[in-house]
């Protein structure tokens, strides 16, 4: 589900959320994202989430070590 529909608020009202850190667009909020790419920043803003805040990086680290919730990533073969 899009984040609309998860949280059954509309694009606007995501835009304006405290969650929203990033600064995502209002319509950022009408797709799924299958997959970060690349770069670990997604796993950590989705963790950072679970822990409700902005921690230290030393304090970061420890819940990392201890809850670790990895992203899942779907992988497409396409054949053209």
């Amino acid at each position: 589900m899009s984040a609309v529909k998860a949280f059954g608020k509309t694009a606007d009202e995501l835009v304006r959320d405290e969650r929203n850190a990033a600064g995502d667009p209002a319509d950022y909020f009408d797709y799924i994202m299958f997959a970060w790419g690349n770069c670990q920043a997604g796993d950590r803003l989705v963790m950072e989430r679970n822990l409700n805040g902005n921690l230290s990086y030393e304090a970061f680290v420890e819940e990392l070590e201890k809850n670790l919730s990895p992203g899942i990533r779907f992988y497409f073969g396409i054949k053209i």
